[in-house]
């Protein structure tokens, strides 16, 4: 056991020294803590997006030829997909809640001879609101084919299908409600960015000719970045969650530790992908491009932000499971919107954390304490 305390030792003093540079660095303080919470605020103010297909569920309770027909027009353009019929209301909740549909549309009992006898249907959808544009697509959808329906009906203006829609997770379809905790998988991108510059600028000032005669190994500096950069990551995640909860008012309905545990893993996956860059790159600047190339902007598109990760896109679909950003956003919005427990967001929680593991063993493999 010498060995190990001897190991942590080393890492530790690694630590210290990480910890002094950074809050006797301005910049680096500021990119570490307050840079994601100030980069989270200006792109909640700024993004706002359309989605395209929508998925529902459609549990007919009616089993009429006429509930058929009206199943069928709403998914006759291809813009609407039935992907479940689940046999119970709980059946479709649970649908909703996983995130495998966007709606679940309730087709109740008596549905088609109230029609027939000319009187009022009423039709009841269960939307998912944690994405606020993907829930006014839908339920544009599903109101503008309901139209078309009556109208091939013959009921002439006075439609007697009343659909009457609740909203789950996001009940007044809030925008910044969506948006914000997808956001912060972008803006923690920054701490994770930082321990690459960290690296990248020992070698640039020539401070790795310290270390190569002190008797710290290799793994003990890069673990000991990690572990610092991990630390003041959760920081200021914290500090951007307080803009979320307090300054835009996004409800937290989940529990904090595993929202922490989430986060940790997502930085570690982060900074596992930097810390290879930092071993290739010979410049901060050229690290924080390939990594601003790489993570932040497919971010934007790639990741299900703004729009539904579609599989039937096997090369994007493929290359967005690869971004820790992909499951991040997953995790975020499932946790603070929905109130879900890790046995419902295992396999992103298990890619994260499996994404930081691996990486770092490669850039520990790939780290020599040596100049050059």
């Amino acid at each position: 056991m010498k060995w190990l305390w001897r190991a942590i030792w080393r890492t530790w003093s690694i630590a210290k020294k990480e910890y002094v540079h950074i809050f006797m660095d301005p910049g680096a303080l500021f990119l570490v803590l307050i840079a994601p919470a100030l980069l989270l605020t200006l792109l909640s103010y700024i993004f706002t997006f359309d989605v395209g297909d929508s998925n529902i569920a459609v549990v007919d309770m009616d089993q009429t030829p006429t509930s058929a027909e009206y199943v069928r027009l709403l998914t006759s353009d291809g813009y609407v997909h039935v992907v479940a019929s689940p046999r119970s209301y709980d059946d479709a909740t649970d649908l909703l809640e996983n995130g495998r549909v966007d709606a679940a549309l309730i087709i109740p009992p008596g549905f088609g001879e109230s029609l027939t006898s000319g009187s009022l249907a009423p039709v009841h959808s269960i939307v998912d609101g944690v994405d606020a544009s993907a829930a006014r697509q839908v339920m544009g959808a599903i109101e503008t084919r309901t139209n078309l329906f009556v109208e091939q009906m013959g009921f002439g203006d006075a439609s007697p299908i009343d659909v009457r829609t609740r909203y789950w997770f996001n009940e007044n379809l809030t925008s910044q409600d969506s948006m914000v905790p997808g956001l912060m998988a972008l803006v923690l991108i920054l701490p994770g960015m930082a321990v690459a510059l960290g690296v990248t600028r020992e070698k640039e000032t020539g401070t790795m000719e310290t270390l190569v005669t002190t008797p710290v190994l290799g793994s003990d500096v890069l673990w000991g970045k990690v572990f610092v950069y991990v630390t003041m990551g959760i920081v200021s995640a914290l500090f951007a969650l307080a803009v979320s909860r307090f300054w835009f008012h996004v409800p937290f309905r989940g529990s904090l530790g595993l929202w922490i545990l989430a986060t940790a893993a997502y930085l570690l996956a982060v900074m596992a992908f930097s810390l290879i860059v930092a071993h290739f790159a010979r410049s901060q600047q050229t690290a924080m491009v390939i990594i601003l190339l790489v993570l932040f902007m497919p971010g934007f598109m790639l990741s299900g932000l703004s729009d539904p990760v579609d599989p039937s896109a096997i090369g994007s679909w493929f290359f967005s499971q690869l971004l820790p950003t992909t499951h991040y956003i997953s995790i975020s919005r499932a946790i603070v919107l929905k109130d879900l427990a890790l046995s419902d967001i295992w396999f992103n929680y298990v890619a994260l954390l499996a994404t930081g593991v691996i990486g770092t063993w490669v850039a520990v493999t790939l780290f020599e304490k040596k100049i050059g």
